[in-house]
């Protein structure tokens, strides 16, 4: 027969694992950020009815989507949402530009490669870009 004190040695012994463990779960979780975080994308943005592209690369750090191209027309960072299904992550984001407008970014990532679209918002004109790219290795 297991001595009396063993039942009050189990449920330390799982108190303590909880208080061990749940901190790193949650220091975990929040460095972990968006689904997409640690990863670059080069990519190719054409504007519909329109031969002319422009060339981006895209980070995604810390739940942020970063267009590089984007700086040059005032745009920051942007907060980014993603779901994962299967093989594939969704994500949105959208950024609004310190001189006026907004650029609205959905798209889908899969086996390596972006593929999307990315309306850009200013007063008096809309225009939406095709988005498509492969990751940085």
């Amino acid at each position: 027969m297991p001595p009396a004190t063993a039942a009050p040695y189990n449920l330390d012994m799982r108190r303590l694992a909880l208080v061990l463990l749940l901190p790193a779960a949650l220091v975990s979780a929040a460095v972990a950020g968006g689904a997409l975080d640690g990863r670059t994308f080069d990519v190719t943005l054409r504007k519909a009815g329109d031969e002319r592209t422009v060339t981006d690369r895209i980070v995604f750090v810390g739940g942020m989507l970063d267009s590089k191209a984007g700086h040059d027309h005032g745009f920051p960072k942007a907060a980014y949402s993603s779901t994962a299904d299967g093989g594939r992550i969704r994500f949105a984001a959208r950024s609004a530009s310190v001189t006026g407008g907004t650029m609205e970014w959905t798209g889908e990532v899969r086996r390596g490669r972006i593929e999307g679209t990315v309306d850009w918002k200013t007063e008096g004109s809309d225009a939406r870009w095709r988005m498509t790219g492969t990751i940085v290795e």
